[in-house]
């Protein structure tokens, strides 16, 4: 908890700091200021809990800096303190909800009861205020909701909800939606509600009422209203709001709907951008679309040409033609980007043959497996956009024509035992025996030719193997430890943790942690 001690002289100040036992009242951070004005500048900057201030100080007393700060710091405890039995003050300080009054010379023992008190007090007021958020968001949440269905304004529920949220404007107002598909960079699931209160908070401040709600658990629907028109520079900040709130936490696709005059039309702003959300793919993330945006039939072709067929692909990688592969996948890019008459689930179906292919030919080619190689199925998962998915075949494309330039190929059967574990790693009950009855051998001897050709035993790639696929998946927010445990064939998530722990020097916790650092 945080104090604010504001007096004009200093020895009063210094005095009430030492002779206080400031942490048996669960108060860490003490703040001084010396009249009134700055008192209210440290406090918009710092936010304290408490303050203690002296009724009569320069430039400006404490009720008039009190008056100043209720407002701006509502949950804020005040305790007066001053020389002067003043009968006026005392009624200030009533009016303001004082906690205590302590006149000067001041005794300790009724300043800390006056502390204490305080302390009480802040906590009531933090539990009272967060129920009446909580209470607020959830009518809030409510209402965004009723405005994504096809209602009528004079629905009888709308009525109610509109009658728990008097700030939303209903005559003669004008309306706009924005629907957002997001990615956590975090795992904190309490994120996303306090990035919706802080862009809220940032769209009020521009005059405006806002009502959101999540849905389907990766979505995002705004509704904003407001008694004046959107001009183009007040869409344009509200854009920018949006970006500088959620960017740096989430990969975002967002689409701003058409502005709408009556509430029974908000629905149909809402519809528009949740049609173009799915379409939004083939955008940049990090941008606000806008129906425009999506407007385009005669910029791009609606049919695959046939020399982006997905064969022609296949034909370059088996001639080993670094060129014509590289000019393939550019003049695929230029085709999909921001193409809205495909739908991202065909233009992935042509994307998984292309991984297909690579991983086909990396095995024909006996090529070592790749390090960063993955499920085909988990790029598509964490692709956000066409543009990341893209980037990612890119980047595989790059690693396969430099191993095919720079590996000799290994002993066939080193690379037939290591491809089989690759296949069956996630397998808890993966054992030497089962390689070796693949590989027609038996198991004392293919230990002893694992370890003689490669350095270290069949075990120890095994556990490698798993704790590098763990390395992988705990980059990735959307998995819970346990999950990650399971996918890399430890049923036992308690074992996983103390061989990650033996491989890597930390705990799956402490490697998440510094990957987002």
């Amino acid at each position: 908890m945080k104090i604010l001690i504001a007096d004009d002289e200093e020895i009063t100040r210094k005095g009430i700091i030492e002779a206080i036992d400031w942490m048996s009242l669960g108060i860490f951070d003490i703040l001084e200021a010396d009249d009134g004005i700055n008192a209210i500048k440290i406090a918009l900057e710092e936010k304290p809990d408490i303050i203690l201030s002296d009724i009569r100080m320069p430039r400006l007393n404490g009720i008039g800096l009190a008056e100043q700060l209720t407002k701006a710091l509502p949950n804020i405890s005040l305790i007066f303190i001053s020389g002067y039995s003043d009968k006026e003050y005392l009624k200030a300080a009533i009016r303001l909800d004082a906690v205590n009054y302590v006149e000067k010379p001041l005794q300790i023992s009724q300043l800390e009861d006056a502390l204490r008190e305080a302390v009480v007090r802040h906590q009531q007021k933090l539990v009272t205020s967060q129920l009446v958020s909580m209470k607020s968001l959830q009518t809030s949440s409510k209402l965004a909701l009723f405005f994504t269905k096809p209602s009528t304004q004079n629905n009888e529920d709308l009525q109610k909800l509109l009658a728990d949220c008097p700030d939303w404007p209903i005559k003669k107002a004008h309306y706009v939606t924005y629907s957002l598909k997001l990615h956590l960079h975090e795992t904190d699931s309490s994120l996303v509600q306090s990035l919706c209160v802080g862009f809220s908070e940032a769209v009020q401040d521009l005059g405006f009422a806002v009502c959101f709600a999540r849905t389907h658990g990766v979505y995002l629907v705004f509704h904003i209203a407001g008694l004046r028109p959107f001009s183009d520079s007040t869409l344009c900040n509200i854009d920018k709001i949006f970006i500088d709130v959620f960017a740096s936490h989430a990969n975002i696709l967002i689409c701003r709907g058409s502005i709408v005059s009556s509430l029974q039309d908000i629905y149909k702003s809402y519809l528009s951008t949740a049609l173009h959300l799915q379409n939004a793919f083939f955008f940049d993330e990090n941008t606000v679309l806008k129906e425009e945006d999506f407007d385009r039939p005669d910029k791009k072709e609606s049919s695959l040409p046939a020399s982006l067929e997905p064969q022609c692909y296949e034909e370059l990688l088996s001639l080993k033609d670094t060129k014509g592969s590289e000019r393939y996948l550019n003049e695929l890019y230029t085709f999909f980007y921001k193409n809205v008459h495909f739908l991202p689930n065909h233009v992935k179906d042509i994307y998984y043959r292309l991984f297909n292919y690579l991983s086909n030919y990396r095995n024909k080619f006996q090529l070592p497996l790749d390090a960063t190689s993955r499920n085909i199925m988990d790029y598509f998962e964490q692709s956000f956009s066409y543009k990341e998915l893209h980037r990612t075949l890119v980047l595989k494309n790059t690693q396969f024509f430099n191993d095919i330039n720079s590996y000799v190929p290994e002993n066939s059967t080193i690379f037939t035992i290591k491809n089989y574990i690759a296949k069956n790693y996630f397998h808890e009950d993966l054992s030497v025996k089962d390689i070796s009855d693949y590989v027609f051998m038996s198991t004392s001897y293919i230990c002893t030719y694992f370890k003689k050709q490669t350095g270290i035993t069949l075990n120890q790639y095994i556990t490698d193997y798993r704790m590098e696929k763990a390395k992988q998946l705990l980059g990735d927010a959307r998995y819970q430890i346990t999950d990650i445990s399971s996918k890399v064939g430890y049923s036992n998530s308690n074992y996983f943790g103390k061989s990650f722990k033996k491989c890597t020097g930390y705990t799956p916790s402490e490697y998440r942690k510094k990957i987002f650092e």
